[in-house]
């Protein structure tokens, strides 16, 4: 009786061992981790002015078409990341915040976040054009 009992047990020791034979675990016991990191998001260049619709609306970076009202309206990315309308020169009436220079932003873009998705300032809004970044493109779909 004992010979069917170990060649069982063999079997199943087997069977168990070729289920891991195609990823051997590190030492540390943690499942392997991809070697690559996900690609950071590519830093772009957008010009555009400054937009906020109302008072408690976040800040927009209309980087296409504004149309010459008063105030002017335009959509845009939500601004995010170091922006302060003490760093702009900004019109105000009414609630409508706008700034009438036109500016450069280096950042990155999400297409997540709002209509026209998000643009995060990774360096201050500037009226000197920054060299060596490719042009901020939103698909409109």
């Amino acid at each position: 009786m004992r010979l069917p009992r170990q060649s069982a047990l063999l079997v199943v020791a087997l069977v168990v061992s070729a289920c891991g034979a195609g990823e051997a675990a590190p030492s540390g016991g943690s499942p392997p981790q991809p070697s690559d990191p996900a690609p950071a998001a590519q830093e772009v260049v957008g010009v555009g002015i400054v937009m906020q619709a109302f008072a408690d609306a976040p800040a927009e970076f209309c980087v296409g078409p504004v149309a010459e009202s008063m105030p002017p309206q335009c959509r845009g990315p939500v601004l995010a990341g170091e922006f302060s309308w003490d760093d702009v020169e900004a019109r105000q009436q009414g609630e409508v915040r706008w700034t009438d220079q036109t500016y450069f932003g280096v950042g990155t873009y999400s297409p997540g976040g709002g209509e026209q998705g998000t643009f995060t300032l990774t360096q201050p809004l500037t009226t000197d054009e920054p060299q060596g970044y490719p042009p901020l493109r939103i698909d409109q779909g």
